[in-house]
């Protein structure tokens, strides 16, 4: 969802920014925030009109997402979604590459998703994936933008309640490709591509990237751009 102009303060960020770091009680948000009780509870009210916070019970908020949200506060991603293509003359998986890049900017996922076709992990069987959660796609799913989206935002949405998520669009085909930018734009989501020849990561959408654009979206009066070229706050 977007954040309505009325609505854009800094004391905002006060409050994201606690929650970020977990879940809290009425009484610990004031303590952090330094707001005051009135301040704070219109402020509550509005994120959970917006569907930006939840009131699990009585004095207990937490984020409904944290993707993009905490993005804002220069946190680093944990959860990995990416291609896995058919095997051809590599010697080693898309995913398994980025990953390593990744590591090597201080990135280390805990968590990898890897959207394929049965074709494409048929090749690989004597490659150990056991630390990727394989998701299948149909052959007809890859003639569907649509559909590899749909299939896609299912584990993006579950996994951005709890996580920071950071998107691979590298592998499989062009139609994952736009797949899988689509929903980096919409969600406000980190995304990489690795070229494949020089093993050369390349932010498409890096991560201050998505900071400024959350940022933006709650403390800004600037209307928002067209659809397509505005990300979402979840």
């Amino acid at each position: 969802m977007y954040f309505p102009g009325k609505f854009r303060s800094k004391n905002v960020l006060k409050v994201l920014k606690s929650l970020c770091i977990g879940a809290k009680f009425f009484y610990q948000l004031k303590r952090e925030t330094e707001l005051n009780d009135a301040v704070l509870i219109h402020y509550l009210r509005k994120l959970i009109e917006y569907g930006v916070v939840k009131h699990r019970e009585k004095g207990f908020y937490a984020l409904e997402f944290k993707t993009p949200i905490c993005y804002a506060f220069l946190e680093k991603p944990n959860v990995y979604i990416g291609f896995l293509g058919l095997r051809q003359a590599r010697s080693e998986p898309e995913p398994v590459i980025a990953l390593s890049l990744l590591k090597t900017e201080g990135i280390k996922v805990e968590r990898c998703y890897i959207f394929t076709t049965s074709d494409a992990l048929t090749s690989w069987s004597d490659y150990d994936l056991s630390s990727f959660n394989i998701k299948l796609l149909k052959r007809s799913d890859l003639l569907n933008i649509g559909v590899i989206e749909r299939k896609i935002e299912q584990v993006l949405t579950e996994e951005a309640r709890e996580n920071l998520l950071i998107m691979d669009c590298t592998s499989l085909t062009k139609t994952a490709t736009i797949a899988m930018y689509n929903l980096a734009r919409k969600y406000c989501i980190p995304l990489i591509y690795v070229y494949e020849e020089t093993k050369e990561l390349v932010w498409l959408i890096d991560i201050e990237t998505v900071r400024n654009e959350v940022i933006s979206r709650i403390i800004e009066t600037k209307k928002l751009r067209n659809n397509d070229r505005s990300c979402s706050i979840v």
